[in-house]
């Protein structure tokens, strides 16, 4: 969506701003003190940041940024996007690449900025544009200067200050000053600064923000979210303007009637024929949710997403006319249409504006009454429960989230006003992948299996994919789906979506060679043959971060073993179980009759947050569960006299 576009970019790139490069009196790489260097990909010389809002609805800001790139792995931050539309101006754009020696190697003219669509290929029209230059290879270590400058009435947005700009880069000077008359209200949150040597200086009309040498934060496994780590102040006006549209609001609940009124009232008519179509679908049923049901499917059938951007910043819909007539939308679109079809079946819904992205629960600022989202949902209230759909997939059943949207904060847009509500948090033991099948092992050594999965929650939306692939791709996706077995040739995929019980149904076939090794007239077979779990994250000494597992969930295996008949088992391994807060594991091996063997395994892995000293405890865990998952039993031919 295009406001996420603008909050991030704008927010992290164009908020970087302005004494003069003068300042930086050494301007090589080997003036850097030692401290920033160690374990960065690059280094942050010098940002300054001026902001000057003068009304509720013009706003400057100039800019100076100033960069070292140590190593290739710095090369991505040292690239520029500036977006603008109609609303947003950029007045000015150069830059500068020196050498190793601080030595101007090249001058970047605003005519050598590339000047594109903000959007990609696949969508139809949108007024958003970027003016980006990404810098061509160099010698290490390099630096790059920036100096712009553009002038947007879009007060909404007031650039977030970020002194630390990613895991592995340092920050050497980084300034931030937002000037605005005494009649704007502004206010603003700082996260994270508690480590850092932070200067501030407030007034009724000035803020302003100074950190200098700050090392920068090493990525670790399982860490959290950059945001989460790093420090970083955001801002708000009380009174703003959005593309022409002036608002005031101290609270949720005057942002959301705000929202209501300026972006969403008057577009949810629909032409007659529609109505008198979803008005016959739901015909003769009572039960509001059931109608809810037919109606989503019905647009999930009708519909495709399709990204785009227009009309007030991003943030208002098209009508829902035209969405019908076209047959396509982006996700406001696509809510707003369905909530407009949900009126004709006498079934309320709600608009809710979110932050969405897989792995990303970002948490809402709620003391900060802002633009803090990008994505759009519907909520549908029924007496006894909250039903919230994802209107841009035409795959996932309905009422499922997923983990794109799950446990974070919602706006939900009333025409009273705003109202923060969480969706809903998915319990462990329903992410579920159940594999059950039948294994035979030849006497060669070769395996054929017969498997059913059945994924539910979180699990299905690592899996649904394969019900739009095509046979090679599906074929593909299976071989690497069981990449612990060589020499897979796969004979059967099916797969189907039952949108009732939210669930993804799979059956394989497949035959693998020289799954059992020969050892002298025995064969030695490994027991797990479909669902090993290798991932033991990476040692850290002296960890100082927490971690965090996002999603929790339940591994279910229960297959039986044939053996071959001129061969049996003497020994099995005894029951193994593993409990430890992480999670649990339980393996259970047991014969069947003198040709069968039965294997069940259980892993649940649970969602939570855990300090850094706890983090051996998990890696332990993890080495336990890939030891039990590499277990083996001799299969001993059998002597015929």
């Amino acid at each position: 969506m295009k406001f996420y576009l603008q909050v991030v970019l704008i927010c992290c790139f164009a908020a970087v701003n302005i004494p003069t490069f003068a300042q930086l009196t050494d301007k090589s790489a080997l003036s850097i003190p030692e401290g920033l260097t160690q374990s960065a990909e690059a280094v942050v010389r010098l940002e300054n940041k001026e902001i000057e809002v003068f009304s509720e609805s013009k706003m400057i800001v100039k800019c100076e940024f100033v960069m070292t790139v140590l190593s290739e792995a710095g090369d991505s931050h040292a690239n520029l996007y500036l977006p603008y539309d109609d609303h947003t101006k950029i007045k000015d754009a150069e830059g500068w690449i020196l050498n190793s020696n601080g030595v101007e190697i090249e001058h970047i003219k605003k005519s050598d900025f590339q000047d594109v669509s903000a959007v990609g290929s696949s969508n139809l029209f949108s007024d958003d544009r970027v003016l980006y230059f990404e810098v061509p290879p160099q010698s290490y270590p390099y630096t790059i200067k920036y100096e712009y400058e553009y002038l947007t009435s879009n007060t909404a947005f007031i650039p977030t200050w970020y002194p630390v700009k990613g895991y592995g880069i340092s920050t050497e000077y980084s300034k931030y000053t937002l000037k605005h008359p005494p009649e704007i209200e502004v206010s603003f949150r700082a996260h994270c600064l508690e480590d850092y040597q932070v200067e501030k200086t407030i007034d009724d009309t000035q803020i302003e923000y100074v950190l200098s040498n700050a090392t920068g934060l090493i990525r670790q496994p399982l860490g959290l979210d950059f945001e989460a780590l790093a420090p970083h102040v955001r801002f708000a006006s009380e009174t703003f303007s959005l593309a022409g549209q002036k608002g005031r609001a101290q609270n949720w609940n005057e942002f959301g009637k705000w929202y209501y009124e300026n972006l969403l009232a008057g577009t949810t008519q629909l032409p007659q024929s529609s109505k008198n179509e979803v008005q016959s679908l739901v015909k003769n049923i009572s039960d509001p949710k059931e109608r809810c049901r037919i109606v989503y499917e019905y647009m999930q059938q009708k519909t495709r997403y399709i990204s785009i951007q227009i009309g007030i910043g991003g943030w208002k819909p098209m009508l829902a006319s035209d969405v019908d007539r076209l047959g396509y939308g982006d996700c406001k679109a696509l809510t707003n249409y369905t909530r407009a079809l949900l009126k004709e079946a006498d079934v309320d819904s709600y608009y809710a504006i979110i932050y969405a992205g897989r792995g990303r629960r970002k948490s809402l600022d709620e003391n900060l009454v802002s633009l803090q989202f990008n994505h759009v949902i519907l909520m549908v209230p029924f007496e006894k429960e909250t039903t919230w759909l994802e209107c841009t997939n035409q795959k996932i059943p309905f009422g499922h989230l997923g983990s794109f949207t799950d446990d974070r904060d919602a706006l939900v847009i009333t025409p009273e006003g705003g109202k923060l509500i969480k969706t809903p948090k998915v319990p462990v033991e329903e992410n579920i992948q159940n594999m059950t099948g039948d294994l035979a092992i030849q006497e060669n050594g070769n395996l054929s299996a017969d498997i059913d999965i059945v994924s539910r929650g979180m699990q299905l939306d690592n899996r649904y994919f394969v019900l739009d692939l095509d046979e090679k791709d599906r074929e593909r996706y299976y071989k690497s789906f069981f990449d612990e077995i060589h020499d897979v040739s796969i004979s059967t995929t099916q797969s189907s979506m039952d949108k009732r019980k939210i669930e993804l149904k799979e059956h394989l076939e497949f035959t693998a060679e020289n799954f059992a090794i020969p050892n002298g007239n025995n064969l030695i077979l490994r027991l797990n043959v479909a669902n090993i779990n290798e991932r033991v994250p990476k040692r850290v000494r002296n960890r100082e971060q927490p971690f965090e597992i996002k999603y929790g969930f339940v591994d279910s295996d229960s297959l039986t073993i044939e053996i071959p008949p001129d061969f049996h088992v003497d020994d099995l391994p005894p029951e193994q179980t593993i409990e430890t807060k992480f999670g649990t594991y339980n393996l259970i091996v047991s014969k069947i009759d003198d040709h069968h063997i039965s294997y069940s395994r259980t892993l649940q892995i649970n969602r939570n947050l855990y300090t850094p000293e706890e983090y051996s405890g998990y890696r332990d865990f993890r080495k336990k569960i890939r030891k039990m998952d590499q277990l083996k039993i001799v299969l001993i031919k059998s002597n015929k006299s």
